[in-house]
């Protein structure tokens, strides 16, 4: 009886050891994880399974592991094990909805969100919403177009959470996250959240990257960077802050100092993971060539879909000539698309299509390239005018300015207004579509606004030139006169060759219209610009002899 009540005490300090080891495995999981050391959480997470199958803990956070980092068919592999392997808690029916709906069958994760929560006891209801708030808030940050939606839809079921369990620290920084998807406008709503999930845990720095981002977001990096400071000073060994930090600095353009804290960060993670985000600094912060070099060399080591993207775009943005690099960033452009959009049923947005129609207009495949560049702004409510500018002037560049004309006026239409450049940009395609009067109005519109800017005199002189190639009118002459005369010494000296050819289209007109005085007058000025021209003065010495002719005639005539 003694050997037996011993055996079971043996045994009853195995189990609880076992139990003990178990708790602290997922705890470093989850704080491998925190701290975006995703590789480090996946070979904890992976020997949790081994050791105990039937535990449905490490399934779940191996599944949302491989979902960060955007692997979701590996992902619905291990919630599907975890669901077979630990049936009675339905978390992992939650991470099946969640690949579902990051691969757009919407419909087909409501169910299984909602079966999970149903067939679950009450004491889980509160994890379970929720995780289904936390594939909701992924989904908005995704899907940048419905994110509103999305962010209403976590609010609903982190609704149902803190009502089953108040005061959660993790349920009040989602909630955060939802109101930033559903309150684009409204961010107090958002930091309300994270200043109430700091004071559930005062240790912890991510409230304070959380609000760094609702500042950088609104546009004033400055304060973000005051949050960032303060959760670096709260953890020094918190890797995130130092990335979220890097970020900021890349928006003041203070980029040599990003990449210090970019560094910072690869030297507390140096997973993967880590290097993946360092290559995306390197592209933000104008390090085009490195950003692809460092690339490549991590797709050695892991396939990461993303890579592919900022490996294209670093092609996109270098801005080289040459066809051959061209054409290898198109080559990694199709494979961001097969790897990154194919598994996501999403297609190209705006910004993506406007980058690979740049990688086919360098590389000549002008049709191609104009058709991206069109579909990058089909939807023209949703499309910002400086978008919708450089589509027109990629038009312009390949001379179809029918096409450049509309694009300018719907630029000018959504702004609600035209600047001066707008002005001189579309009286310049007016005039490439013979729509010459429409583009005196536009040029004479630059005099209304502005009296001083005599440059508007030369733009009316050349069009008006148009359609009286004689300038019988003398309107022409007249309004190169007035941008002539408006010069100082020292910007005449500055424009002199345009000057000259502003006389020399003069004299041209008046020899058409055969006023030999007029044209002797032209070319006095065109050698008063340019004494070196010895063609011009030669011209004029003939000139001079054939007017003087012309008078004594019409003197001997009278």
């Amino acid at each position: 009886m003694k050997k037996f009540i011993q055996y079971i005490v043996v045994t009853a300090i195995v189990l609880f050891s076992s139990v003990a080891a178990q708790a602290q495995s997922i705890k470093e999981a989850q704080k491998f994880m925190r701290n975006e050391m995703y590789e480090d959480a996946d070979k904890v997470l992976k020997e949790l399974i081994t050791a105990k199958a039937k535990n449905h803990q490490p399934y779940y956070l191996l599944g949302l592991n491989h979902s960060t980092r955007g692997d979701y068919d590996q992902a619905m592999k291990v919630f599907q094990e975890g669901l077979l392997n630990a049936p009675k808690c339905k978390i992992n029916q939650v991470g099946v909805g969640y690949v579902k709906l990051m691969k757009g069958n919407t419909e087909g994760a409501r169910q299984d969100f909602d079966a999970a929560i149903a067939q679950s006891k009450n004491k889980l209801k509160a994890e379970l919403n929720r995780e289904v708030g936390r594939a909701y808030i992924n989904k908005g940050n995704e899907d940048e177009k419905n994110s509103v939606f999305w962010g209403k839809m976590a609010e609903q079921y982190l609704g149902n959470s803190r009502a089953l369990k108040p005061n959660q620290f993790e349920t009040t920084l989602l909630y955060g996250d939802a109101f930033m998807l559903s309150r684009k406008t409204d961010a107090s709503k958002a930091t309300e959240q994270y200043i109430l999930a700091s004071q559930l845990n005062e240790a912890d720095p991510i409230p304070l990257i959380k609000q760094a981002d609702v500042f950088r977001r609104a546009g004033n990096p400055e304060v973000a960077k005051t949050y960032a400071e303060e959760a670096i000073a709260k953890d020094e060994n918190f890797a995130p802050a130092y990335r979220v930090m890097g970020s900021i600095l890349s928006d003041l353009k203070q980029n040599t100092k990003a990449l210090e804290y970019f560094e910072e960060y690869l030297k507390r993670n140096n997973n993967l993971s880590a290097r993946r985000a360092y290559v995306s600094s390197l592209y933000l912060n104008g390090k085009y060539d490195e950003a692809i070099a460092e690339g490549k060399a991590l797709l050695e080591k892991k396939d990461f879909a993303n890579v592919y993207g900022v490996i294209a775009l670093a092609h996109v943005s270098a801005d080289k000539k040459d066809i051959a690099f061209n054409q290898e960033g198109l080559k990694y452009f199709e494979k961001w698309e097969l790897k990154e959009f194919k598994p996501k049923n999403r297609v190209l947005g705006q910004y993506e299509l406007f980058q690979k129609a740049t990688l086919l207009q360098r590389t000549g495949q002008f049709d191609a390239a104009e058709g991206l560049y069109l579909e990058s702004i089909k939807d023209t409510a949703e499309t910002k005018a400086a978008l919708i500018e450089s589509v027109a002037n990629i038009m312009y560049q390949n001379e179809n300015y029918v096409k450049y004309v509309e694009l300018m006026e719907l630029k000018v239409a959504k702004n609600g207004f035209s600047t001066l450049n707008d002005k001189v940009n579309l009286g310049s395609g007016y005039s490439k579509t013979g729509q010459y009067s429409k583009a005196l109005a536009s040029y004479k519109s630059m005099l209304k606004d502005d009296s001083t800017n005599y440059g508007a005199y030369n733009l009316i002189a050349r069009t008006i030139m148009q359609t009286d190639t004689n300038d019988v009118s003398g309107d022409a002459q007249m309004n190169y006169t007035k941008w002539i005369n408006s010069f100082s010494p020292e910007k005449y000296q500055e424009n002199k060759s345009k000057i000259k050819e502003s006389y020399q289209i003069l004299a041209g007109a008046a020899q058409r219209r055969k006023d030999w005085a007029g044209m002797l007058d032209h070319f006095k000025s065109i050698v008063s610009v340019d004494p070196e021209d010895e063609g011009a003065r030669e011209t004029l010495g003939q000139l001079e002899k054939y007017v003087a002719r012309l008078n004594a005639s019409q003197s001997s005539e009278e």
